[in-house]
């Protein structure tokens, strides 16, 4: 008969009632929990070995389930939903070959490297000193624009004096917040306008490939796919879901490609596709202040809206790419939200983007300048910028960010703001947005039962007279 110190028997009491909590109970019904690498499972096995040193497997934790499941008959399917939801795993990582590539080791190496295993921060946690902090903490009040929209941005005016814009230099990451107070209880209330964050993971094991890898990604989706935004200097692609044009508004998925190639090929660069944004939106969740990207996903979940996807990837969980001869596979792991775009020396005028999320994202992946040429912006020719121009500016923030390689920008996208003339630069983008659109032909379409993909998908919003951004326009 084994003896227990009240220690361990407090400890496997806090395990059982772990177990039984209708949060944990849910746990074992999501899929992702039976990848090793998600960060699902490295949370669920964080969160018991608080409560019990001891218990460093799930097979330990799936013996003390075992014997409750006895008397818990929800716990008893979860658990069941557990099993086969990890033999479909076992199946999928054998059947894609994944053994002759990255190990679950070196999956969760490559994980950890990106911080796709640690819990985001909050903005609390960065104003408190709870964490590293990178950014600095910026108050701002938005005023109205000094731009109407459709009007062409260029450095030099934006930082005329009398404007007053804030200039977030190419090394400086920052938050920007706002503040309110009630009138009654004198509570100020902080609300994020902008995050800046710079040289996202450049520095981190494989950074330096990983960019290469999302850069050439970009320049072949360029280089096969429509430009959804002629109307503009530079060009845009877009995948995933859209509304299909302004005539004909069908929800289904973006049939964008312009270049010749063979179902294969498509597919083989469609599942590139996928994962370069699920990279994406993981890297946004770990280094980003958690409020950002909940907002994003709050937004899906009360929409409904599909995970991305493509003609040639079906909906559903999973992604997989290669990086330093290694081929890594996350069959469970769930994608980026439904609708990316990427682009290059992309020039956006004043607009705004209507969006049922409160946040988009922008990842500048390659930035270059050219040292001798002049660059044609719009109808004017502008001179070389010392440190080239295709920066994002927000207008009613009165914020100028200059652009370099490794920003991602998360910013309110309803609200006025654009880039100015490139001046010299050469930038190339992934974006991530929420067109209002885009959701609101989805709830029409399931209004009919059904989602529909019709040859209308794809145009993007080519003959607008209205100003043009990322996904959306103003109506």
């Amino acid at each position: 008969m084994v003896h227990l110190s009240a220690q361990q028997k407090a400890e496997n009491a806090a395990v059982q009632a772990f177990l039984e909590r209708p949060e944990t109970i849910a746990l074992f019904r999501n899929p992702e929990l039976a990848d090793p690498c998600s960060t699902v499972f490295t949370g669920f096995m964080e969160d018991v070995k608080k409560l019990h040193s001891g218990i460093d497997s799930m097979q330990n934790i799936l013996s003390v389930a075992g014997q409750l499941q006895k008397t818990n008959t929800s716990l008893k399917t979860a658990l069941e939903m557990y099993r086969k939801a990890y033999k479909d795993f076992k199946a999928q990582t054998m059947a894609s070959g994944e053994t002759q590539g990255a190990s679950h080791c070196e999956k969760q190496a490559l994980a950890a490297a990106f911080n796709w295993l640690k819990k985001p921060n909050s903005l609390k946690d960065y104003i408190n000193g709870k964490c590293p902090n990178p950014y600095t903490i910026v108050y701002r009040e938005r005023t109205k624009s000094p731009y109407q929209l459709r009007t062409h941005l260029y450095d030099s005016k934006l930082q005329k004096k009398r404007l007053k814009f804030y200039t977030l230099e190419a090394d400086e990451s920052a938050i920007f917040l706002s503040e309110t107070v009630n009138p009654e209880t004198g509570e100020s209330k902080k609300h994020i306008e902008m995050v800046v964050l710079r040289n996202m993971a450049m520095d981190a094991p494989h950074g330096a490939e990983l960019y290469e890898l999302m850069d050439s990604l970009v320049m072949e989706a360029i280089n096969d796919r429509r430009n959804v935004r002629p109307q503009h200097d530079g060009s845009m692609i877009q995948v995933g879901w859209n509304a299909g044009p302004r005539h004909a508004r069908v929800f289904g998925l973006a049939k964008s490609y312009t270049k010749k190639l063979d179902e294969t090929k498509k597919a083989q660069r469609d599942s590139n596709i996928v994962a370069a944004f699920s990279v994406m939106w993981n890297m946004s969740k770990a280094f980003l202040p958690a409020e950002v990207t909940k907002a994003g996903e709050d937004a899906l979940r009360s929409t409904g809206m599909p995970a991305l996807a493509t003609r040639h990837v079906r909906e559903g969980l999973g992604y997989q790419f290669s990086l330093g001869g290694k081929e890594y596979n996350f069959p469970l792991a769930r994608r980026a939200p439904p609708e990316g775009y990427m682009s290059q020396d992309y020039v956006a005028w004043a607009h705004v983007d209507k969006a049922y999320a409160k946040y988009s994202f922008a990842w500048c992946v390659k930035r270059e300048l050219d040292p001798t040429k002049k660059r044609k912006a719009s109808a004017k020719n502008v001179q070389m910028l010392r440190g080239g121009g295709g920066n994002f500016v927000d207008l009613t923030l009165r914020v100028l960010v200059k652009q370099a390689a490794g920003t991602l920008i998360a910013f309110k996208s309803e609200l006025p703001h654009g880039t100015t003339t490139l001046a010299g630069a050469h930038n190339r983008h992934m974006s991530i947005a929420f067109s209002q659109h885009v959701a609101t032909a989805f709830a029409k379409a399931q209004q009919g039962n059904e989602v529909i993909s019709g040859g209308g998908a794809g145009h993007g919003q080519e003959g607008s007279n209205k100003g043009t951004g990322l996904g959306a326009t103003q109506e």
